[in-house]
């Protein structure tokens, strides 16, 4: 028993103290917001019925005051991303939810060409960030791993996978988008560029699975303009607070 506290708590061993505390705190916020009211889970909610309104052929983007406050601004794509945890209690869905994402999050780390040392200290510097994320049940920690993975994978050569993350992330928060400029990281670029468009055909395709192609493509239509909607709102919200936007288009473009 002493021998294996050691083993734990020697950050120059596996499994060491920080791999603990990066499982162990955001599990325990997971089971605080377990008993919490719906109104604390709302994004969770939010998520669960992304992939019962495509099923049903709901609109993605309206207001459902009697399910959850706020709008969706997940694309379609987030629907079968989902599923998995919508068919599932809400307290066990959440759970996982928030486990998956903080799991994947270690393995990307994990995956970086650094040492052992280094892979610590951004696990710790994110273990903050990350647990805000889970206690919101967010989708950014797998989002954020999912731009790691597809650098790692580019430097890999494992462009098919490479371009099935870029493209993931970007049809289910745009924001993947930022995994592209990794191409230059690759000499086959021709290659990459083929497989992001096969994938971008897929994943276009895949919702359609559980409800139809009018229904996703509307959806896609829809989304764009509640994204170009949402924007407004953040720009407006940052003038009338006298404050700089500082998104990439808020740097960009002038605040008046």
């Amino acid at each position: 028993m002493k021998a294996f506290v050691a083993k734990i708590f020697d950050i120059n061993k596996k499994p060491n103290f920080i791999t603990v505390l990066w499982f162990l705190v955001p599990f325990i916020a997971l089971m605080i917001e377990v008993q919490k009211e719906n109104i604390f889970i709302n994004n969770y909610l939010i998520y669960k019925n992304v992939f019962w309104h495509t099923f049903q052929e709901k609109n993605l983007y309206s207001l459902y005051p009697a399910e959850y406050f706020d709008k969706n601004h997940y694309g379609p794509l987030f629907s079968i991303l989902i599923a998995p945890f919508a068919i599932l209690p809400n307290n066990i869905g959440l759970m996982l939810w928030g486990m998956v994402n903080v799991s994947i999050l270690f393995y990307a780390v994990g995956k970086l060409p650094i040492s052992f040392w280094g892979k610590n200290i951004i696990l710790l510097l994110s273990l903050i960030e990350t647990l805000t994320s889970t206690q919101n049940l967010q989708f950014n920690p797998m989002l954020c791993s999912w731009i790691i993975l597809s650098y790692v994978t580019i430097k890999n050569s494992q462009l098919s996978l490479a371009a099935f993350l870029i493209v993931a992330g970007t049809f289910i928060k745009l924001y993947g988008v930022i995994g592209l400029p990794f191409i230059f990281f690759t000499k086959d670029y021709k290659k990459l560029i083929g497989y992001l468009i096969l994938w971008a055909i897929i994943l276009f395709c895949l919702p359609m699975f559980i409800s139809s192609p009018e229904f996703v493509y509307q959806s896609y239509i829809d989304w764009f303009h509640v994204l170009v909607e949402k924007n407004i709102e953040n720009v407006n919200s940052y003038l009338n607070a006298s404050m700089q936007d500082i998104s990439v288009m808020g740097l960009i473009l002038p605040a008046s």
